[in-house]
C-alpha cells in the first residue's frame, strides 16, 4: 500500500498490476491508439452522411428509374443520345427534374445546363414537366451544379428540397448531389 504522503503521480506500475495503473511509457502508446480511434470514428461519420446523402447544401436529384428511360427520352435533346444508350444498358442513370412555374406568375422559358448538356427550351406553365438530364459530372462523384437559363418570374426546379427561382434573367446555378447506385 502507497504511503499517504508519497505524491500520487510518484507511483510505478509494473504491468498489469493490482490498482490499474499506467504501465511506465506506455501513456503514449495508449494516446496514440485512442487519437487513431478518434479520427477513424470522424471519417466513418463524414463517410457514412455522404453515402446517406447528407451534404450540408445543395438539392438531391432524382434518378430516372429504368422502366421510364424511353418516356424520359423524349425531354432529351438529340445531344443527349449517348446518355440514353448507356442508361437502357445500365451503364450510367440519367437525372430527371421536375420544372414550373409558380401560379399567378407569367409563363417563361428556360434550358436546363448539366455539365457539356443543353436541354431544349421549355416552356413554363401550370402544369409541371418532368425532365429528363444526364449528370452534370461523372454518375460516382456523386455531387455537381445545374445551371438554369433563360427568362423566368416564379421559376419552380422541383429537387429535394425544391428550388424556387424569382426572377430568372440570364442563369441561375444550382448544387445538387445525388447517392450513385449500381443503376441496374
Amino acid at each position: 500500500m502507497p504511503d499517504p504522503a508519497d505524491p500520487p503521480n510518484q507511483q510505478v506500475a509494473t504491468g498489469a498490476g493490482a490498482g490499474g495503473g499506467k504501465s511506465a511509457g506506455g501513456g503514449g502508446t495508449l494516446m496514440a491508439v485512442v487519437g487513431i480511434g478518434a479520427a477513424l470514428v470522424v471519417g466513418a461519420t463524414v463517410i457514412g452522411a455522404r453515402m446517406h446523402g447528407t451534404p450540408s447544401n445543395g438539392s438531391e436529384i432524382a434518378i430516372v428509374a429504368q422502366g421510364d428511360i424511353a418516356a424520359a427520352a423524349a425531354t432529351l435533346s438529340a445531344q443527349a443520345a449517348n446518355a440514353v444508350e448507356e442508361a437502357k444498358s445500365c451503364k450510367t442513370p440519367m437525372a430527371a427534374i421536375t420544372i414550373a412555374k409558380k401560379p399567378g406568375t407569367a409563363p417563361g422559358v428556360i434550358r436546363i445546363r448539366s455539365g457539356s448538356y443543353v436541354s431544349p427550351a421549355f416552356t413554363l406553365g401550370d402544369t409541371p414537366q418532368r425532365v429528363a438530364i444526364p449528370f452534370p459530372t461523372p454518375y460516382p462523384t456523386g455531387i455537381g451544379t445545374l445551371n438554369v437559363e433563360g427568362e423566368a418570374s416564379g421559376a419552380v426546379v422541383s429537387l429535394y428540397p425544391a428550388v424556387n427561382i424569382e426572377a430568372l434573367k440570364g442563369s441561375s446555378p444550382i448544387s445538387v448531389w445525388w447517392v450513385p447506385r449500381k443503376p441496374c
